[in-house]
């Protein structure tokens, strides 16, 4: 963009668009993005060098402010829909990553998938543990599995290998 008197608000010069995959992480997106950007930068650089680099003025509206991640973030809230927590998942890897409580104590999740199941249960209600993840109750009915997850001060794990060492109860 050109530069202008106020933070990101001169003129465009080339925008590209990409869709962002329905369990793709921050941390992906981030990296698909770096190699998009660095063609979409050659491209411009070449424009402007010659004289022909574009200029489209940024529409004010719809202009908003975002905070910048922060572990206080990180706590997942089952009162959402499972879409929105696959999405609060995806969206806070690889940092702050998402947490969530199990036996008392805060877990890291790295992986969850909107579940086909409903549910009347309580938001954030455990019902159901086996290899295929934790499946936990959301806020519309729905349900998210949790399929990855690290203990405090343990490794990276599947959901089925953590099983095989920690009970859980369900209901919880």
């Amino acid at each position: 963009m050109y530069l202008a008197s106020e933070m990101d608000t001169g003129d465009l010069i080339y925008t590209e668009k990409t869709a962002i995959g329905e369990y793709e992480t921050s941390g992906e997106l981030f990296d698909r993005l770096m190699a998009l950007g660095a063609q979409l930068l050659v491209k411009t650089l070449r424009d402007i060098e010659r004289g022909t680099a574009p200029r489209t003025p940024q529409s004010a509206e719809g202009v908003s402010y975002v905070r910048p991640l922060d572990k206080s973030l990180s706590p997942i809230d089952f009162r959402r829909s499972p879409r929105e927590v696959v999405k609060w998942v995806c969206g806070l890897q690889p940092w702050p990553v998402a947490t969530m409580e199990i036996n008392g104590a805060p877990h890291r999740v790295f992986a969850a998938r909107v579940g086909e199941e409903k549910t009347g249960r309580a938001p954030g209600t455990l019902l159901a543990a086996d290899r295929g993840g934790l499946l936990v109750a959301c806020g519309d009915g729905g349900t998210v599995r949790i399929t990855e997850i690290q203990a405090p001060g343990r490794k990276r794990v599947s959901v089925g290998d953590y099983l095989l060492g920690h009970k859980i109860e369900i209901g919880e």
